[in-house]
């Protein structure tokens, strides 16, 4: 695939990521999940190992899922959803809140990384 080709089809692909943010409201880790997934499509990834006949192989898009996005990605993904569920319901400010009033004035730097720890804890659930 030449040059011009990748180009034009990461252009697109960032393009449909930041309509489906902006325009369609969708959240941005799955905007960017989907936005990859046409990247994918349009460079014509294979979906399977491809054995050259020198020996050389290619990596197909179930291995790299496997590989990668199924052991971090899709975590991280889901601990981006997740913390932004808790972000736009109030949930943050609220634990926040509830830890700095039963602390005293004077340790409210500490009882503010104490919230941040609890807030992070679903990270390590994943």
């Amino acid at each position: 695939m030449s040059t011009a080709l990748l180009i034009i089809s990461l252009i697109i692909s960032i393009e449909i990521v930041v309509i489906l943010c902006t325009k369609v409201k969708c959240n941005p880790a799955i905007a960017l999940i989907l936005g990859s997934l046409l990247r994918v499509f349009l460079t014509e990834v294979p979906l399977i190992d491809i054995t050259a006949d020198d020996g050389t192989v290619t990596s197909g898009l179930i291995n790299v899922i496997d590989s990668g996005f199924g052991s971090i990605g899709l975590p991280i993904g889901m601990v981006i959803i997740l913390g932004q569920l808790v972000s736009d319901t109030g949930g943050a400010n609220v634990i926040a809140d509830k830890l700095v009033s039963i602390f005293q004035s004077k340790y409210a730097m500490y009882t503010v990384t104490f919230a941040g720890v609890v807030l992070s804890i679903p990270v390590f659930l994943m």
